[in-house]
């Protein structure tokens, strides 16, 4: 696998693509709730049990980072008020749809 963008289309689940397309995809969701809240990084990281810093949050959301690690996956969403296995079938759903 090379180190291209994933594809905008979601690969299929046995696709080589398919970890980077899901880990950018959560990250777009991730930044775009944090966008909709108007909240930023910092503020995002101050909140009660975030457990996660500014700057995780700013590589999460640049999704440089193929294996950002579960726990800091659920800390950034829980964060944002967000449940993460919520958005994981949003993505499921989007997958299985062709996006």
């Amino acid at each position: 696998m090379d180190n291209t963008l994933p594809p905008t289309t979601p690969p299929a689940a046995d696709s080589p693509d398919f970890a980077a397309w899901l880990i950018r995809r959560l990250f777009e969701k991730l930044t775009a709730a944090r966008a909709a809240q108007k909240a930023t990084a910092r503020g995002l990281a101050k909140r009660p049990h975030c457990g996660i810093s500014d700057q995780t949050i700013f590589d999460n959301e640049k999704a440089e980072k193929l294996n950002p690690g579960l726990p800091t996956l659920i800390r950034h969403a829980q964060a944002l008020g967000l449940n993460f296995f919520t958005l994981m079938d949003e993505l499921r759903a989007e997958q299985e749809n062709g996006g």
